[in-house]
This record gives C-alpha cells, structure tokens and sequence, in this order.
C-alpha cells in the first residue's frame, strides 16, 4: 500500500548571550525509547513542530520556554538565521498495544536567532524531558557531540549573525564618535575665532 508522504514544519531559536565571549544556549534531551528505556541524546536546539494556523516565531518562542526555562522573549524580538529541509522518517502516536507506523516525511526546520546580555529563566517552567541545558563559547562548541548534523552549521549561523551585528554597532559607534568629535573640533574652532576677534576689538578700543 502507498502511504503519502507528511510535509512537517518546525520551528527552533538559537539564543545567544553577548559580552566579550559569546555564549550560545544548548539543551540535551532525555527521551523514551522504542525498547522502552530511556535515552540522553546529543546536544541540540529548542524547537517544535509548528501546527496549521500557528506562527513560526510563536511556537520558536514557546518552546524555548519549556524546553530551557528562558522567559520573557518577545517574537518580534526573533530574526531569521536558517532553514533546512530534509526528508525522514515520522513515528504515528500508536494505540495502546499497538506498534508505531513509520512513515515517509519531508521536514523544513526554520531556525530564528535571539541575541541578549542577561536572559531570565525560570527553571520551574522547564520541561521534564530537558536533561541539561548548557552555554557555549564557539570554541566548546565545536568539540560537543550534538543530536544531528544540522545542529552545527546553525550553531555557526547563530555566532556569524551576532559577530555581524556587532560589526555593524562598532561601525555605527565610530561613525557618531568620529562625528562628535569633529563637531567639538568645529566648535572649539568657532571658539577660538571668536576669542580672537573680541581680543582685537578690545585692542583697537584701547588705541
């Protein structure tokens, strides 16, 4: 029999937190498996499947708080880093005695980065599944096992995006820097002619 083939689309953030190393925030997963143990698996992203009539943003955003804790993040705060889309396989929810049915599936994953200096987290909120969640300099970053081969080119969009933007402040920084000084050069200019004219009338008055 022919099964049709699932289009599955999911949603992940990678939040990065700024200062003089940048980290990135990763999280490991502890699952069931099919032999009905449990298993820890490599280091990844949050991210959820996004449902007809949600929002990508939205649900990047809902799952960062339950898989990591990390509250307060606004989806318009989320800019776009990566994408992927691959084919797999998908697991259907089984009846109770039953075998999962696998089946074909394409999956398109649309990555969102997060930039902050001090993240708020409320490790209540996070989910039981969650077996440790971690932050990463690039340099620890490229040594980790991590769940799939995706995980590291995002990991990397997430760092380039951030080292960009910092670019472009330290840029914009000396620009209003170069632009006030040669403001207060202008001035003290303008100060200066006017000292010498007020002293050259004060010189003729005196004649």
């Amino acid at each position: 029999m022919c099964v049709a083939k699932m289009f599955i689309r999911s949603a992940g953030v990678a939040v990065v937190r700024t200062g003089e190393t940048p980290k990135i925030l990763l999280m490991r997963r502890c699952l069931p498996t099919y032999a009905g143990k449990t298993k820890i698996y490599g280091w990844e992203l949050p991210k959820g499947k996004v449902l007809q009539g949600e929002k990508a943003k939205e649900v990047a955003v809902a799952k960062l708080q339950k898989e990591t804790g990390v509250i307060n993040v606004k989806p318009e705060n989320l800019h776009y880093i990566h994408s992927s889309t691959y084919d797999m396989n998908e697991y259907l929810p089984a009846a109770e005695g039953e075998n999962q049915k696998k089946v074909p599936a394409t999956k398109s994953v649309e990555y969102f980065g997060y930039k902050v200096e001090t993240p708020e987290i409320d490790l209540s909120l996070r989910d039981k599944e969650t077996a440790r969640v971690e932050w990463y300099t690039p340099k620890e970053a490229k040594d980790l096992r991590y769940r799939n081969s995706e995980v590291p080119a995002i990991v990397r969009s997430a760092f380039g995006w951030v080292a960009s933007i910092n670019r472009k402040d330290k840029k914009m920084k000396e620009k209003k820097q170069e632009k006030e000084e040669k403001q207060k050069k202008s001035e003290e200019e303008e100060q200066k002619k006017s000292e010498e004219v007020e002293q050259k009338q004060s010189e003729e008055k005196k004649e």
